[in-house]
């Protein structure tokens, strides 16, 4: 099968595409016959050496997928074959085959691209909620709103009865308000700006930036009603709550409950340009410079 893969960590000219052999599912694992794959910030940063995870090269890239199940592992029920889901793969999403570490179904009303765009937007936004104790009513500061992790954010908000303060570029305000947000300008935290949008106080905040973390805690007073998921190394510094996973800590289970919603057209997905496997370089280096929406690469097409 054809795999991007990386022998080194540098710029996105360090993937190159091989022929590998196909994965074989471990315990607990399916494998997919990827049909598209969404690229994610965190693609690049282990690509880069920003993130320097890797085991050993050659390494794989790319952690959402939707396919096809073709194989199950040991503990998976062998009616899962030929089910069609999406999930996180671990590092290897970018390739004809992956193995999933967590899926779910894909809904037959959401196609390929968008259900690849649900997984690890989900999964990371309902972990950063489920760290805090918000409540039915709390009103919720999100840093970077605009981004897939905060429009999921939002998405879930809206059915735990959260009042949403999101931060965007003015290009992207009437995306936030679409989504039932309260749009303000990037870094206008200050008291006065939120009570100019009717805004009189903030429960929590959920940083997707890492980029202010100083002028959020001044904002707020108290760092501990602060989750952030991008600065790990000065977040927990700061005293704000760092939230991290990995293939076994993490709010899997939702991915099943994006795709739930998803079906019923309650979890809009932003895509963006898509792109196929041999355009995996220009796919990671379009979104470290910040491309809006969801980038897609497109694997695998249906017969017939």
């Amino acid at each position: 099968m054809r795999a991007a893969r990386f022998n080194e960590y540098g710029d996105p000219e360090v993937l190159h595409i091989d022929d590998i052999p196909l994965p074989d599912p471990g315990p607990g694992q399916v494998r997919i016959r990827v049909m598209a794959h969404a690229v994610n910030p965190i693609d690049w940063k282990v690509r880069s050496g920003t993130s320097p995870v890797v085991q050993h090269f050659p390494a794989g890239t790319g952690r959402d997928a939707s396919g096809i199940v073709d194989a199950v592992g040991e503990g998976v029920d062998a009616s899962l074959i030929g089910r069609a889901v999406m999930g996180l793969a671990p590092d290897t999403a970018a390739a004809e085959y992956t193995v999933l570490h967590h899926w779910a179904d894909k809904p037959d009303t959401i196609s390929w691209d968008e259900a690849a765009a649900i997984p690890l937007a989900a999964e990371t936004s309902m972990r950063v909620i489920r760290t805090t104790s918000v409540a039915p009513g709390d009103t919720v500061l999100v840093d970077a709103a605009s981004g897939s992790v905060g429009l999921a954010t939002l998405n879930f908000a809206r059915e735990l009865g959260l009042r949403v303060v999101g931060t965007c570029s003015p290009a992207n305000a009437d995306l936030l308000r679409s989504a039932g947000a309260i749009p303000i300008n990037f870094g206008e935290w200050s008291h006065a700006q939120l009570a100019a949008v009717g805004v009189d106080h903030i429960d929590h905040v959920f940083d997707y930036s890492g980029r202010s973390l100083p002028q959020l805690i001044e904002l707020m007073g108290d760092p501990s009603t602060i989750v952030g998921i991008v600065d790990h190394a000065n977040g927990p510094k700061l005293g704000i709550h760092d939230s991290g996973a990995s293939a076994t800590v993490g709010a899997f289970d939702a991915i099943g409950l994006a795709g739930d919603l998803a079906g019923k057209g309650r979890f809009p997905v932003r895509l963006g340009k898509r792109y196929t496997l041999d355009q995996i370089s220009d796919a990671q280096r379009d979104c470290h410079a910040g491309a809006q929406g969801k980038l897609i690469v497109q694997i695998g097409e249906l017969e017939g």
